[in-house]
């Protein structure tokens, strides 16, 4: 077994932390890393031997790619293809176009690439997660694998837009919708995974100008695109989301136009989506009315931590408008009979979700409020 020699490996988490600039805390802009130099103490932790256990299951696996699937309604096997998560054939029109039922996945959607996406998203956590935790170079080896095959190699490469995401059979030539961008939020643990193993150990500097010209050319679809420039505009989670992946790609690439068109959005988008008693209305209005509340401020207070971790400040206005509506969700924990919108999702089940973005957002509550 390969490793970064015994005390390098001991010591390398502190050193990470010690060695950035005065003022820095992160070597990434979500993932805390106090969290995990504590857990890289902590081998005999459960949480610990997740992540190894998952990091071992995943490297003996062949990397995912975009290229793996099987029906490609494009023409081009390289585009990202998502179908429209809550859209299903009509019963009334078979052969028709597609019709929604909100709240309710079409399991046709496991056909297409978004349960790659997943997949990738969470090789790449566990395996570098796992790699920061034991210095194994085999995982560092298996990540690079993974990036290679997902993005850069000619073969399996997935082009850098998504055209194709979350498109509604029998409309628009089967082309992805304004809302499918919101796929492309899952590439941002992906991200954080490689500034995370880059830090430990160097991904190689042809791999990592190739990356950021991936993501770079992905950060200008978005912005120049019909889709890209819809979603940024959608009065939900989808425009929070939007800005959230815009900010990540600008930080991982070091784009300062981009990074600041992002946080200048995400500002207005909290000023328009949460009201002055911290209800969401465009969330509230959905048939998982607490599910989608709560998705909406994860991706929030993701965001908050990528504008902080990055040494960006927000306005005052910002921070009590989004800690508002976090103390409007906690007022439902435990009293669902008073909560007075739709839910179909499972109470208990988003109550803990709750608790662990609650937990993300202590730092709001720390700070004097204005």
């Amino acid at each position: 077994m390969k490793r970064l020699p015994s005390l390098l490996r001991l010591i390398l988490p502190a050193l990470l932390l010690s060695a950035l600039p005065l003022g820095a805390k992160t070597v990434t802009y979500i993932w805390d890393m106090n969290e995990l130099i504590a857990l890289a103490g902590n081998p005999n932790s459960s949480e610990y031997k997740k992540i190894v256990r998952k990091a071992e299951e995943i490297v003996g696996q062949k990397p995912v790619a975009v290229t793996d699937k099987t029906k490609c309604l494009s023409g081009d096997i390289h585009n990202y293809e998502s179908l429209a998560t809550y859209y299903w054939p009509d019963p009334d029109n078979p052969g028709g176009p597609y019709i929604p039922k909100d709240g309710y996945t079409n399991p046709e959607t496991k056909q297409y690439d978004f349960q790659r996406l997943l997949q990738l998203n969470e090789n790449c956590t566990y395996v570098s997660k796992a790699f920061f935790l034991t210095g194994d170079i085999k995982y560092h080896d298996w990540l690079c694998h993974q990036l290679d095959t997902w993005f850069l190699s000619r073969e399996t490469r997935m082009n850098a837009d998504m055209e194709y995401s979350q498109f509604i059979p029998g409309r628009n030539k089967n082309k992805g919708m304004p809302g499918g961008v919101l796929d492309a939020y899952r590439l941002v643990d992906v991200m954080e995974s490689v500034l995370l193993a880059d830090q430990m150990k160097s991904i190689g500097r042809s791999r990592r100008k190739a990356l950021r010209r991936w993501f770079n050319a992905l950060g200008g679809w978005m912005v120049s695109s019909p889709n890209g420039q819809k979603a940024s505009q959608m009065a939900n989670n989808h425009a929070i989301a939007y800005n959230g992946t815009l900010l990540e790609i600008a930080l991982f690439t070091g784009n300062k136009t981009l990074r600041d068109g992002a946080i200048q959005r995400f500002v207005q988008n909290v000023e328009s989506q949460i009201d002055e008693d911290g209800k969401m209305p465009r969330e509230l209005s959905r048939t998982k009315a607490f599910t989608y509340s709560i998705f909406n401020l994860s991706h929030i207070a993701e965001v908050c931590s990528m504008i902080r971790n990055s040494g960006q400040d927000l306005p005052v206005s910002t921070v009590n408008r989004i800690r508002k509506s976090a103390r409007y969700l906690s007022s439902f924990v435990g009293k669902k009979e008073t909560f007075p919108y739709k839910e179909i999702e499972k109470w208990e089940t988003q109550e803990k979700v709750l608790g662990k973005v609650l937990q993300r957002m202590t730092w709001m509550e720390a700070e004097k409020a204005d």
